[in-house]
């Protein structure tokens, strides 16, 4: 599990002025439409970096996905406490594609509901 408490997440979200720099590492941001996520979400780009940031922390497998696992450690760590069926239907709900994993797209999508 992920050592990461709900405050981690919110103080970036909440911290809009904060910059994201890894240095001499790839830009953690690269192949991200932010304008599509915007246009989907209306999340603006600090707070789809933000998110960015929260997602690879969770994906600690670095699968480029979340799984319903995942999600429920996420919406835990958030304060949330849903059941197994309201976690599947969260995931019902997000899982645009049908795959069973959350991509990041997708978990911004759900992030926006509770922002």
């Amino acid at each position: 599990p992920v050592n990461l408490s709900s405050g981690q997440c919110v103080q970036c979200l909440t911290d809009t002025r904060s910059e994201h720099r890894m240095a001499g590492k790839p830009d953690p941001y690269a192949g991200i439409d932010f304008d599509e996520i915007n246009e989907a979400t209306a999340l603006e780009v600090d707070e789809i970096k933000c998110l960015k940031t929260c997602f690879d922390l969770f994906d600690s497998k670095k699968q480029d996905f979340l799984s319903a696992d995942d999600l429920d450690e996420i919406l835990r760590a958030m304060g949330f406490r849903p059941s197994k069926e309201e976690l599947m239907d969260i995931l019902a709900e997000i899982d645009e594609d049908g795959s069973g994993e959350i991509e990041f797209a997708e978990f911004c999508q759900l992030c926006a509901k509770f922002l």
